[in-house]
């Protein structure tokens, strides 16, 4: 079936989060998911929907954020399950965070039309920011 399209999957653990139902105000966070990480380890992988084929998700890449893979899978759906206007993929971005602090991380979705430009300058239809902390 189609992805859930109210889910964010932080390592392996499912987060909520509202893409379709939210009232959008311009640079403030529609979601915000704090999460706690043992030191052992300093990845961070993130699988969001796409939900609508004319969006995108985008990571702001900082000095303390290191983007070691993305990738972007569609699902296969059979013709007559088919939903008009709904897409098939997740997008999954693999990171490496910094031990010695918390981490933001900010990601927006955003129409096609805004990929070019720099993540500052993006218009968003939704901001997600996850704060990484270690025990």
């Amino acid at each position: 079936g189609y992805p859930q399209n109210n889910i964010v999957i932080i390592n392996d653990t499912s987060y909520p989060i509202d893409i379709v139902g939210h009232s959008h105000i311009d640079s403030k966070v529609d979601s915000e998911i704090e999460i706690k990480m043992e030191k052992k380890s300093n990845i961070v992988e993130i699988v969001l929907p796409q939900y609508l084929p004319i969006n995108n998700w985008s990571i702001e890449e900082k000095e303390y954020v290191n983007l070691i893979s993305y990738n972007k899978t569609d699902f296969p759906i059979k013709d007559g399950d088919m939903i008009e206007g709904i897409s098939t993929a997740v997008q999954k971005f693999k990171i490496q965070v910094s031990t010695d602090e918390t981490t933001e991380i900010l990601l927006k979705w955003a129409n096609i039309n805004e990929v070019d430009k720099l993540f500052k300058d993006k218009k968003e239809d939704y901001l997600l920011k996850i704060s990484v902390s270690y025990y």
